[in-house]
């Protein structure tokens, strides 16, 4: 209940703050969530691709950190939830920023955030000397270890202007 209203809130003072997403070059636009801009990109990338994509998109972008569920369900609806045909992705997930890349089995999320939504128990999984990412259910936004190397669509993330 805290994170919603904590949620709520946020949202509010990005509202009154009158912040708005950057246009997009694409035929893609940046979806507003919170005081973050999200764009779905629907081409499948290993997630080192996915990272340097989102990198090129804009200054400061990024693949999409995610700090609550609230964050994560807004993303869900807001974002997922308009105009993205999930069936044009032919993978099942979504890259976002956690890797355990130079941290063996260590997951971190790029940003230095510490939230989780691992399936539990399963997840994260990991193989020895294997670099794995993580990468998000469009339907529910539980989180799954894959290895980098795998195709998928993915999430960048900016912050609002």
């Amino acid at each position: 209940m805290k994170a919603l209203l904590l949620t709520m809130v946020v949202a509010t003072i990005c509202q009154l703050a009158f912040a708005a997403c950057p246009e997009s070059d694409g035929d893609r636009p940046w979806r507003e969530s919170g005081c973050s801009c999200y764009q779905v990109v629907l081409t499948p990338s290993t997630w080192t691709e996915a990272r340097d994509h989102c990198a090129k998109m804009l200054p400061g972008a990024h693949l999409a950190t995610l700090t609550s569920r609230s964050e994560i369900s807004d993303l869900l609806w807001n974002v997922m939830g308009h105009d993205v045909d999930l069936s044009l992705c032919p993978s099942l997930f979504h890259w976002i920023g956690v890797t355990d890349i130079g941290h063996d089995d260590i997951f971190t999320q790029i940003d230095g955030a510490t939230y989780e939504n691992w399936v539990q128990p399963f997840e994260p999984h990991h193989k020895p000397d294997q670099d794995d990412c993580g990468a998000m259910h469009p339907h529910g936004g539980s989180w799954y270890g894959e290895p980098c190397s795998f195709q998928h669509c993915f999430v960048c993330e900016v912050g609002t202007i």
